[in-house]
C-alpha cells in the first residue's frame, strides 16, 4: 500500500470506522508504515485513548485539524499523501493542500481503500448477517402494514421503527417504499401516495448493525396483478436466479452483471434495465465492487455483493428483486433468506 504514498489521510467517517471500530463525527486518521495517528477533539479523547492503544491520539480544537496535519507532515518528513478522491470535497481538498504546503503531493487513494474493504473477515460477515436478520423482520412488519389507504411514508416509518426496535444502530439507507406507478422509479422517495387494490409494492430496505449494512428488495402485489406485470415479475425473478446460479469467484464484475442483463435483453427489456446488477455491501451501503457493464474487477472469495436486476415501465410500474450473496471459494452463499416467489396480498 505504501509504494505510492508515504502516508494516507482518511477523513471519511465510514472508512475511519472500518479502520478503528470507533464512531467519531470529527477528525481524521493518518496511516504510515511506522505509526498510525487519530486527530480529533476532546469529545472523543477518552474513548480513543482507551480503545486504540496502537494509535497516537492528537487532540485539537475544531479549527486545529489542518494545522495538526501540517505539524505531523513536518514531524514525519513525508510529502506524498494518499487521499479519498471520491469523497473529499473541493473545499476540503483546497484547505488540505494549502495547509500541507506547496511541496506536498496528494494522490488518489479511494480505490485502494475500497479494495481493502471489499474482502470481509468472519467478524464482518457475522455483522452483515445480523443486519440482514433485522432487515427481514422489518420487511415482514411492512407486509403486515399493507392495507388499503396506508401511505408509502407510513410503511417506511414502520420499517425504520422495527429495525431500531430489533437492535439496529440505524437504517443503512432510508427505505424505498413505492406503490403503483411509483415503483417504476428505482430510487423513489416515499411520499403520501396511498395503497390501492391492484398496486405493485416495491420495498427496498436495509439495516445497519454494529456499523455494517444489509440490503434487500422485494416486489409484491396488493391484489391480483395484471398479466403483463406478472410476466415482468417472472422475467426479473428468472434473471436474478440465472445470476445467482452463475456467479463465482474469478469472474469479472462485467461477466456477473451480464448473467442477469442478457436474460432481460433476450426478453426485450434491455432499455428498461438501466442500473447495474449489484454492488458491494459493508460499512457503506454501496461499496466495492460494482456489478456493472464494463467493470473488469474480479470477484474474489470473501466479497459480499447484491444481485438486483429490475425492469421499470414508466406509467405502469416496476419490479426489482435483490439478494445479498457471499462469494465463497467455489461459488456463493445467499444471505437473504426471504421468500421471493410471486406474492399476492389479499
Amino acid at each position: 500500500m505504501y509504494n505510492k504514498a508515504g502516508a494516507y489521510i482518511v477523513f471519511d467517517a465510514d472508512m475511519r470506522f472500518y479502520l478503528t471500530g470507533q464512531k467519531v463525527s470529527f477528525g481524521c486518521v493518518v496511516l504510515t508504515k511506522k505509526a498510525n495517528f487519530y486527530i480529533s477533539d476532546s469529545r472523543y479523547e477518552t474513548a480513543l485513548r482507551t480503545s486504540l492503544p496502537d494509535y497516537e491520539i492528537i487532540i485539537v480544537k475544531r479549527d486545529g485539524l489542518y494545522p495538526a496535519l501540517c505539524a505531523l507532515k513536518d514531524k514525519l518528513g513525508i510529502t506524498t499523501f494518499g487521499v479519498e478522491d471520491e469523497t473529499l470535497t473541493y473545499n476540503d481538498f483546497v484547505a488540505l493542500k494549502t495547509a500541507l504546503g506547496r511541496n506536498a503531493v496528494l494522490i488518489n487513494a479511494s480505490r485502494e481503500f475500497g479494495s481493502m474493504r471489499a474482502i470481509k473477515s468472519q467478524a464482518e460477515l457475522d455483522k452483515i448477517i445480523a443486519a440482514q436478520k433485522l432487515t427481514r423482520l422489518a420487511y415482514e412488519a411492512a407486509l403486515d402494514r399493507l392495507k388499503a389507504g396506508v401511505t408509502e411514508r407510513e410503511v417506511a416509518a414502520v420499517i425504520v421503527y422495527e429495525m431500531l426496535r430489533g437492535g439496529a444502530d440505524d437504517y443503512a439507507f432510508f427505505p424505498i417504499v413505492s406503490f403503483g406507478e411509483n415503483s417504476a422509479k428505482p430510487h423513489h422517495s416515499p411520499d403520501d401516495t396511498r395503497l390501492n387494490k391492484g398496486n405493485i409494492v416495491m420495498l427496498d430496505l436495509g439495516a445497519k448493525y454494529r456499523g455494517y449494512c444489509s440490503d434487500m428488495t422485494r416486489t409484491v402485489f396488493y391484489g391480483e396483478p395484471g398479466k403483463d406485470m406478472e410476466r415482468i415479475y417472472n422475467i426479473v425473478l428468472s434473471a436474478q436466479e440465472s445470476a445467482l446460479g452463475g456467479i463465482k469467484p474469478g469472474m469479472t464484475c462485467h461477466e456477473a452483471d451480464s448473467l442477469a442483463r442478457e436474460y432481460i435483453r433476450a426478453k426485450g427489456f434491455d432499455k428498461e434495465f438501466g442500473h447495474g446488477s449489484g454492488h458491494g455491501v459493508g460499512v457503506k451501503i454501496h461499496d466495492e465492487p460494482s456489478l456493472s457493464p464494463g467493470n473488469t474487477a474480479v470477484l474474489t472469495e470473501g466479497m459480499v455483493v447484491t444481485v438486483e436486476p429490475g425492469i421499470y415501465l414508466p406509467g405502469h410500474g416496476g419490479v426489482r428483486i435483490e439478494d445479498m450473496i457471499y462469494i465463497t471459494e467455489t461459488g456463493t452463499t445467499n444471505l437473504t433468506n426471504v421468500k421471493k416467489g410471486l406474492t399476492i396480498i389479499k
